[in-house]
């Protein structure tokens, strides 16, 4: 069995790791000296603070590159780049490209060439551009709705981890020390503001997030 004051240490460790000093890194410790797990709110702060990023080292002589740890809570990552606009004009080009290549494909020269080895592909295509621009892209602005720096739905999946996890462990959700951790971090925040947050944002019984 793993002695307090083990556990205390790894929080220690834990702690220093994510830079957190003083009184950020007192509440942390002692959320862990109460039952939560160190490396279980290292993961969450992770995801949560204001440039939640992954360094990622490939093997070979490949740079390392950062990866964006909530690229669903920015408009500008969403979408790795394609902007809402060329978005939206997408299906009308889509349509075009199906219709002109069923065209080709009814052609006395594709029937001349179908045979097992792609017959079943190429006149699969127009039916998946249609279905793309029909159904697929409307369904991608719809959620593109709940997107951005209002919404947040990754800080708000986090955040909610974090809050389950000191409650269920400890009882209490302790939000004066989860907030003093985050302030720490550069994430304002206090107990008031945190347990209204909580109010607003806490995910409805029945619908818990995947862990």
């Amino acid at each position: 069995m793993v002695s307090e004051t083990t556990s205390k240490q790894k929080a220690e460790a834990v702690a220093a790791r994510l830079g957190l000093e003083a009184v950020g890194r007192l509440s942390f410790v002692e959320l862990c000296t109460k039952g939560c797990n160190p490396e279980y709110l290292a993961e969450y702060l992770t995801f949560l603070v204001p440039k939640a990023e992954s360094v990622i080292t490939p093997t070979g002589n490949r740079k390392p590159y950062s990866i964006n740890l909530r690229a669903l809570d920015s408009y500008e990552t969403a979408l790795g780049g394609v902007e809402k606009r060329d978005l939206e004009r997408l299906p009308k080009q889509l349509l075009k490209y199906a219709e002109k290549i069923e065209e080709i494909n009814l052609s006395r020269l594709v029937r001349y060439l179908e045979d097992d080895k792609y017959g079943n592909d190429i006149h699969a295509i127009p039916r998946l551009l249609v279905y793309y621009a029909n159904e697929f892209i409307p369904l991608l602005l719809k959620q593109y709705e709940s997107l951005g720096a209002q919404q947040k739905p990754q800080y708000t999946e986090y955040l909610n981890r974090m809050i389950d996890h000191v409650e269920q462990t400890t009882g209490v959700p302790h939000y004066t020390l989860i907030s003093n951790v985050l302030n720490e971090l550069g994430i304002e925040a206090n107990e008031e503001s945190l347990s209204s947050w909580r109010y607003r944002n806490k995910p409805i019984e029945g619908e818990e997030e995947a862990t």
